[in-house]
């Protein structure tokens, strides 16, 4: 015999079913009730040749609009996206481009929109770190002339 449970967390509903022969839990499905919102960017692999990586592992994946964000919160339509400059550290090993929605490039937290171009890992980069490397003055910066169309899609994203 089993039996179906939802285990609810802060922000986490578990679902999993317990098998009472032997005595064992099976987690089914994890659903996220927070997340952050974005747009996740459409083939990527079509811009790697204007913009080459500069680390080993390739991100391209996203552009964050808000977070934290509540399940399945969505970001405004946008009707232009474009990349609009190139950074790059390396001491830190990050890459990032500045993306411009709609003529803006601020997000509502006031940071820039983004997305995490490549990391260098043995260097411990991480995506996050691409928002201190477009705020640090010193970064290297190439404006990216003309700016680069790109297609995004509104989305949620489960941490």
């Amino acid at each position: 015999m089993s039996t179906l449970h939802v285990g609810v967390f802060e922000h986490l509903i578990v679902i999993y079913v317990f098998n009472n022969q032997i005595n064992k839990r099976m987690k089914i499905k994890e659903i996220a009730l927070e997340g952050y919102s974005g747009y996740l960017l459409k083939n990527p692999n079509s811009l790697f040749d204007q913009i080459p990586t500069r680390y080993p592992k390739k991100i391209a994946h996203h552009v964050t609009h808000k977070f934290p964000a509540q399940h399945e919160e969505l970001p405004p339509k946008i009707t232009s996206a474009q990349i609009i400059a190139e950074y790059w550290d390396d001491e830190m090993g990050v890459q990032a481009v500045e993306v411009m929605l709609d003529g803006s490039t601020i997000r509502p937290d006031g940071k820039t929109y983004h997305i995490t171009w490549s990391l260098d890992p043995a260097k411990g980069a991480k995506p996050v770190m691409s928002n201190q490397l477009i705020a640090n003055p010193h970064s290297q910066k190439r404006i990216i002339n003309p700016p680069i169309d790109i297609v995004l899609e509104p989305k949620f994203f489960n941490n």
